[in-house]
C-alpha cells in the first residue's frame, strides 16, 4: 500500500485550538493486505511548533475495529516516523491487517501556539532489516527482559542514524517473514531453538547476513563461522572498557577506533580457520588493546562476544550503522539523507539556517563571541560539503559532513549559553577509579579542560569501601589500585574541583560473602513478605543506622571533602521490608498518628466557628457524634478505613476555609479501643 499527496495539510494560522479534535480521515477504495509488513507503515510530515500538538493519533480501520498509534512529536521541521505493529493498540474487533478499509490521522491540541501539519507520504512497507526479540531463545525471565531491553536499544540507535528496520518477535519468526529480508540482527538470542536455527540456516543460504550479539548456542557459532569458548568474568575496573578497531577497519566502516563499554563478562569467541578474523578486541581504560576478541568479521555477517549496553551512545550508533552498511551498502544513502534532514536540529531549531541564526543572536555581545562565530563558520563550510556531496551522490562524505556540522553547532550553542556566576557542573564517578584506573590525575585534568568543576565518587558502599576503613570491609579495588578517596580528593584539590563522597545506603549486594552472612546471622536484613532475606541493610534497626553513621562519620572526618552524597534512602522496592522489627515499627507509628488525629479532631470540634461546631449550632440534625462517645467506639478496619476518610475530607475543607461556612453535614471519626491506648 502507498498512499501519496502533493500536502495534507492541517492547522490555524492563528493558534491551534482549532486542532482539539481535527483529524484528517483518508479513505482506501479497496481492502490492502499489509500481513507482510512488520511495520504496518511509515508517515512523513512536517510540523512547525511540535509543541502545540500533544499526540499524534494514527487509526487504521479494520473491520468492526480500530488499530490505534499514538505518540507525541519531538522534533520540529520534516520527519519520517516509522509506526511499529507491536506499538498499535486495539480498539473494537479489528477484522485483521489484511483487511485495513480506512485511515484516520488525528493530532490532539497540545499548548495554544500557531502551527501546520504537513502530511507528506504515508505507505507500508517490507523491510529488509529485522530485530529479532528474544522469547524462547532467553533461558529465564529475567534474561528475557535484558533481551528485550537489548533489543529496544538497537532499534532506536538504528532509528536515530536513519535506518529502516523492524522488530520481529520470536514468536512471529517464520519463512514468510524472512523471504526477502537481507539483515537479521540477533542482539540477544542465547540458546536459539531447532526452528528458529533451521530459519537463520535458510536466511543465510538465501544469502542473507546475521549480526549476533552474544550466545551460548554452538550450533549458532558454527554456522557464523565460530568456534565459542568459556564464559570469563574479572572484578577489575576498567579491565574491559570498550572495544579497540584497527585504524583501516575503522576507516573502512566509517566509525570510531574506539567504541566505550565497559564489561564484566564476555564469552570468549574466535573465528574458525578460513571464515574470518577479528575484527576489534577489548580494550582497558586507558585505550590499550586486550587479547580478548570484542567483535569477529565473518563470511556470514558478525559476531559479537558480548550484548551492546547503553553506554557510548554516539559511538554506538556509528558502529552500529557501519556494520550494516557494510553488509547492505544502500544502508549509508537512508543514513545520509536522514543525516542531512536533521543536522540543525540543536534544542528547539528546525533547520539548519534557524540554527545558525538562532545561535549568533544568542551570542550578541558575549564574551566568547569570537570563538563561536569560529565554531559557526566549521559548521557552515562542513554543511556546504555536505550539499555537495549529496548531489554526486557521495554517501559516505555527506554523512561525515553532516556529522561534523551538527557537532560544531552543538558547541557553538554550547558556548553561547551564560552559565550563571556558581554553577555545579558535575560528573558521578560510579565505580571509584576515575576514568582511568591508577590515575586520578588524568581524569581530573580532563574533568577540569571539560568545565566540570564538581566530582562525585562512588567509595563507599554499605558493605565495602575503596579506602581503608575501621568499620566497613575493604574493597578488591582498594587492595588492587590503593586509597582511591585520598587519591581522588588530591587531584581534585590539584585542579579546582569541588569533591563529594557518592555514598550507597543499606544496599550490600557487593559486599564480602562473610559480611552478608553476618548480617543475616545477626537478623539485620530486610525480608521480602515471603520471608526470603535480602541484601539490604534494615534502616529502621538502631545497630544498622549507627553503623552506617559511623561509616560516614569516619569518611568525614578522615578527608577533605566538600560533600556527602546519599543515594539509596529507600527500600529496594514494593516487596520490602516485611522484617519482624519494621512490621513493629510500623504499627507503632500508624498508632502513634492516629491518636494525633484524633486529638486534633476533638480540638477542631470544640473551636468555635468550625465545621462540627457550627453544624451542632445548625440544628440540621447532621451531626451523627464525635470520638468521645462510647457509641462512636467501634472496631474493625472497615469502620477505621471510612472514619479516616471522613476525617481527611474534614481537614482538607478545613484548610481552604470551608470549615468557616456553614456545612450542610458533618463528620464522625471513630478511633477503635485498640487503637486508643
Amino acid at each position: 500500500m502507498r498512499l501519496r499527496r502533493n500536502a495534507l495539510r492541517m492547522g490555524s494560522s492563528s493558534t491551534c485550538h482549532s486542532m482539539a479534535n481535527a483529524s484528517g480521515c483518508i479513505g482506501i477504495k479497496r481492502s490492502v493486505s499489509i500481513s507482510r509488513a512488520i511495520y504496518p507503515s511509515e508517515l512523513e510530515l512536517t510540523c512547525e511548533r511540535p509543541e502545540a500538538i500533544r499526540t499524534l493519533m494514527i487509526y487504521l480501520k479494520s473491520g468492526d475495529g480500530w488499530y490505534v498509534w499514538g505518540r507525541s512529536l519531538k522534533t520540529a521541521g520534516r520527519q519520517r516516523i516509522s509506526l511499529a505493529r507491536q506499538d498499535f493498540s486495539v480498539e473494537g474487533k479489528p477484522a485483521g491487517w489484511n483487511k485495513i478499509e480506512a485511515i484516520r490521522i488525528s493530532p490532539w491540541r497540545g499548548a495554544a501556539v500557531a502551527t501546520r501539519l504537513t502530511l507528506h507520504r504515508f505507505e507500508t512497507r517490507s523491510d529488509q532489516l529485522l530485530i529479532i526479540r528474544s522469547e524462547n531463545s532467553a533461558p529465564n525471565a529475567t534474561e528475557r527482559n535484558v533481551a528485550s531491553r537489548a533489543t529496544d536499544r538497537v532499534s532506536r540507535w538504528l532509528e536515530d542514524v536513519g535506518i529502516r528496520h523492524a522488530i520481529l518477535p520470536e514468536s512471529q519468526l517464520t519463512a514468510d517473514r524472512l523471504r526477502g529480508v537481507k539483515l537479521v540482527i540477533l542482539p540477544y538470542n542465547a540458546r536459539p531453538t531447532a526452528a528458529q536455527l533451521a530459519l537463520y540456516r535458510a536466511h543465510i543460504n538465501a544469502g542473507g547476513k546475521l549480526i549476533v550479539c552474544f550466545s551460548d548456542s554452538t550450533e549458532l557459532a558454527n554456522l557464523m563461522g565460530i568456534s565459542l569458548g568459556e564464559v570469563v568474568s574479572h572484578r577489575e575496573p576498567g579491565r574491559w572498557a570498550g572495544f579497540a578497531f584497527g585504524d583501516s577497519d575503522a576507516k573502512a566502516l566509517h566509525i570510531p577506533q574506539h567504541v566505550y563499554q565497559q564489561a564484566w563478562g564476555i564469552r570468549i569467541a574466535q573465528p574458525q580457520k578460513g571464515r574470518g578474523r577479528v575484527l576489534a578486541r577489548w580494550m582497558d581504560a586507558t585505550g590499550k588493546a586486550q587479547p580478548e576478541p570484542a567483535w569477529i568479521a565473518t563470511d556470514r555477517g558478525y559476531w559479537m562476544t558480548q550484548i551492546l549496553l547503553d553506554d557510548d551512545r554516539a559511538g554506538k550508533e556509528q558502529l552500529l550503522l557501519g556494520l550494516v552498511a557494510a553488509l547492505e551498502p544502500g544502508a549509508w544513502s537512508s543514513a545520509a539523507q536522514y543525516a542531512a534532514a536533521n543536522v540543525g536540529k540543536i534544542d528547539g531549531f528546525a533547520n539548519f539556517v534557524s540554527a545558525i541564526n538562532g545561535i549568533r543572536s544568542l551570542a550578541a555581545g558575549h564574551p566568547e563571541r569570537d570563538g563561536i562565530e569560529t565554531l559557526l563558520a566549521q559548521a557552515e563550510r562542513a554543511h556546504q560539503t555536505m550539499l555537495t556531496a549529496l548531489a554526486k551522490s557521495d554517501a559516505a562524505t555527506a554523512l561525515n559532513s553532516a556529522r561534523t556540522a551538527h557537532d560544531q553547532l552543538t558547541r557553538a550553542y554550547s558556548r553561547a549559553q551564560r552559565a550563571p556566576a556558581k554553577e555545579v557542573r558535575g560528573v558521578w564517578d560510579h565505580d571509584g577509579v576515575g576514568w582511568y584506573p591508577g590515575d586520578w590525575d588524568r581524569t581530573a585534568r580532563d574533568l577540569k579542560a571539560a568545565g566540570i568543576n564538581t566530582l562525585f565518587v562512588n567509595t563507599l558502599w554499605a558493605g565495602l569501601a575503596h579506602y581503608p576503613s575501621k568499620i566497613v570491609p575493604e574493597s578488591h579495588t582498594y587492595r588492587k589500585f590503593g586509597d582511591q578517596m585520598k587519591a581522588a580528593s588530591a587531584a581534585a584539590r590539584k585542579y579546582g574541583l569541588e569533591i563529594h563522597a557518592w555514598v550507597v545506603l543499606w544496599q550490600i549486594n557487593n559486599a564480602p560473602p562473610e559480611f552478608q552472612a553476618q548480617m543475616r546471622k545477626e537478623g539485620r536484613l530486610q525480608q521480602a513478605a515471603d520471608g526470603t532475606k535480602l541484601t539490604w541493610l534494615n534502616p529502621v534497626l538502631e545497630a544498622n543506622q549507627r553503623y552506617m553513621l559511623s561509616a560516614i562519620e569516619e569518611l568525614a572526618r578522615n578527608y577533605d571533602l566538600d560533600g556527602i552524597h546519599l543515594d539509596y534512602v529507600r527500600y529496594p522496592d514494593a516487596n520490602a521490608d516485611f522484617s519482624p522489627a519494621t512490621r513493629a515499627a510500623f504499627g507503632t507509628l500508624t498508632r502513634s498518628r492516629i491518636r494525633r488525629m484524633a486529638r486534633l479532631s476533638a480540638q477542631r470540634r470544640s473551636e468555635p466557628g468550625s465545621l462540627p461546631h457550627m453544624a451542632r449550632r445548625s440544628h440540621h440534625g447532621f451531626c451523627e457524634g464525635n470520638a468521645t462517645q462510647p457509641e462512636a467506639n467501634q472496631t474493625g478496619p472497615k469502620t477505621l478505613r471510612r472514619s479516616l476518610g471522613r476525617l481527611s475530607r474534614y481537614h482538607r475543607l478545613y484548610r481552604t476555609g470551608l470549615g468557616r461556612v456553614a456545612p450542610r453535614w458533618a463528620v464522625r471519626f471513630c478511633v477503635p479501643h485498640e487503637l486508643r491506648r
